[in-house]
């Protein structure tokens, strides 16, 4: 759910915030599953994860630009993953 709803923030922000000049977004992320779920690789079976996943699904039509969708294993993404605990006070 974290990932998710970290998703949707990040895709209502660029809607909000997109310049004409972006031709394509890159979307990097530490879980495969969520990656591979939005790909359409894997279903999503969860029912928690559902709605979420149907709103990301709407945000990539409203943007209309491409969206990549690229797994980075969690220790190359150390500073995201640093930015995550300093905001949940860990």
């Amino acid at each position: 759910v974290a990932e998710y709803t970290a998703l949707i923030r990040a895709l209502e922000y660029v809607k909000n915030n997109l310049s004409e000049t972006v031709e394509k977004i890159h979307v990097f992320a530490d879980s495969e599953l969520m990656i591979r779920q939005v790909t359409g690789i894997y279903k999503v079976k969860n029912a928690d994860i559902k709605p979420l996943h149907t709103k990301i699904k709407m945000l990539e039509m409203e943007l209309a630009i491409p969206i990549v969708y690229t797994h980075v294993l969690r220790d190359k993404n150390s500073e995201a993953d640093a930015l995550v605990k300093a905001a949940l006070g860990k």
